[in-house]
């Protein structure tokens, strides 16, 4: 989920913005219906009433969509913009549009549900022969130098203060991904295609790519970066590769459990799997570098730098019998007055007391409990 600082760096970035600006220009999406996914304080969705859009549909999960019914007032557009906080995934729209607008990236496309939300509002919310903003996003990926973040995020963790050996956080470290604002000079190989995905015809969140690197110079890699360029619409649009006036996204970093030392004409094989799991990807890298200076093999996964007890496996296997916790148990209350539909927040917060006082300290701890719990599910 983005913050309100995110949305702000996204609307700053002067690239991003002119690019999407260019676009919607170019469709061009007068007269048009739009619907601006990830809409938050809605700035794509202003531009394209600006441009002449007949109506747009502004969708978000985020509290900050709200904020959205504002910007448009103050810019003369609150009559053609619709604004609608949920999961495009669970709505129903009036009427089909037009076009769909859309920046639901991380650093990369392959971010939380962002190719399966595209799927889902392409088959349910885009009129027959509809355009999509961005059509289309290549990934790419190159070795690269960088040994000031390694050092900070991993060879730090071996020393630090009273002598403590932190060797497992620098193990959970390098299995997983981190967002890096890398430059040029770090590039270690040339960069190679990962993916291309085109909106118009993806039908599958998941990735699986093989690469290979003949090593150019002496140098030492500290991993692999990712990065995309983006075709928004007639060949209007922008990169975040490293180095990149495009600040905002910067590059996906999959580091290395070691450095390599690589010499001219080594070879270092990648084998990279996303797959999305619930709403988040689980990225899978397996290395093999071979040739005159090093031989080596890594098998690393963002899996193995989570931490599950064993009760929590147990828990969540096929043959598990799950009950519900007494945290459970709670919501369950608050979602069954909820669906009743006749009670009032303090009602509920009282209810909450009477049947798990010593849960809540206050009539005004559960209170709060209760509105959390109602932001999260009300209409």
């Amino acid at each position: 989920m983005y913050s309100v600082d995110d949305y702000i760096r996204m609307s700053l970035d002067q690239a991003r913005s002119r690019g999407y600006r260019d676009a919607l220009a170019t469709i061009p999406v007068e007269g048009r219906t739009v619907l601006d996914l990830g809409a938050g304080p809605g700035i794509l969705s202003v531009v394209a009433a600006r441009l002449g859009a007949r109506h747009v549909f502004a969708v978000d999960r985020a509290d900050i969509v709200d904020m959205g019914r504002t910007v448009a007032r103050e810019n003369g557009c609150e009559d053609r913009i619709t604004f609608i906080k949920g999961d495009s995934r669970r709505l129903s729209l009036p009427q089909s549009v037009d076009v769909i607008v859309s920046d639901l990236r991380g650093a990369l496309p392959v971010f939380g549900t962002h190719v399966a939300t595209i799927i889902d509002a392409r088959r349910r919310h885009l009129a027959r022969g509809g355009i999509l903003v961005p059509a289309s996003d290549q990934v790419l990926a190159a070795l690269v130098q960088a040994s000031d973040w390694y050092e900070s995020h991993v060879g730090a963790l071996a020393r630090l203060p009273l002598d403590i050996d932190a060797s497992e956080l620098a193990r959970r470290n390098v299995n997983q991904v981190h967002r890096v604002q890398l430059s040029r000079e770090a590039l270690v190989t040339d960069a190679a295609p990962c993916a291309t995905w085109s909106y118009h015809t993806i039908e599958q969140a998941n990735v699986t790519v093989d690469l290979e690197w003949t090593i150019p110079a002496p140098a030492t890699a500290h991993g692999a970066a990712l990065w995309f360029v983006t075709n928004l619409h007639g060949g209007i649009g922008f990169d975040s590769s490293p180095g990149s006036p495009v600040s905002l996204y910067g590059q996906l970093l999959l580091p290395f459990e070691k450095p390599l030392s690589l010499a001219v004409g080594d070879t270092v094989r990648m084998s990279i799997d996303a797959r999305l799991v619930v709403d988040d990807y689980v990225y899978t890298w397996r290395t093999e570098a071979r040739g005159h200076s090093t031989t080596a093999r890594f098998h690393q996964s963002t899996f193995f730098a989570d931490v599950f007890s064993p009760s929590q496996l147990a828990g969540v296997g096929d043959d598990a019998q799950p009950a519900l916790s007494t945290r459970g148990d709670i919501t369950l209350t608050i979602l069954t007055m909820m669906r009743e539909g006749d009670a009032t927040i303090r009602e509920i917060a009282t209810r909450l007391r009477a049947r798990f006082g010593d849960v809540f300290d206050s009539l005004e701890q559960a209170m709060d409990h209760v509105r959390k719990t109602v932001r999260n599910h009300a209409d």
